[in-house]
């Protein structure tokens, strides 16, 4: 994964992370709001980052409230971007997005260390 593309992977993961807090919760999309509210976001940052293809799932309250996919998973093929098949090499990112995830549940006293 390239360094533009991490950035993006980041930069999404801390925007679906920081919508699981407090005054958040309180907002309610329809599903099509919701689609065209992540949209806005991931289709002008693929542009100008050059990453090729991504894919954006969103869940709330156990259940998927979103799973989308954009851009294409080969670059040769022009196979599109399945949120259910296509797989992504994410290389550490997943490290810190654990930690922030356990530390984001520490704070609502959900676990405790």
């Amino acid at each position: 994964m390239n360094e533009r593309a991490t950035q993006l992977a980041v930069a999404a993961g801390f925007l679906l992370l920081s919508a699981s807090g407090g005054a958040a919760r309180s907002l309610t999309l329809e599903p099509e709001e919701l689609a065209a509210f992540v949209d806005g976001i991931v289709e002008p940052a693929m542009t100008a980052s050059g990453v090729p293809g991504a894919v954006v799932t969103i869940v709330g309250n156990g259940q998927i409230l979103l799973a989308r996919g954009y851009g294409v998973a080969d670059v040769g093929s022009g196979d599109p971007v399945s949120p259910a098949t296509t797989l992504f090499n994410t290389a550490s990112i997943g490290k810190t997005m654990t930690a922030i995830v356990a530390l984001n549940l520490e704070e609502q006293g959900i676990v405790s260390f």
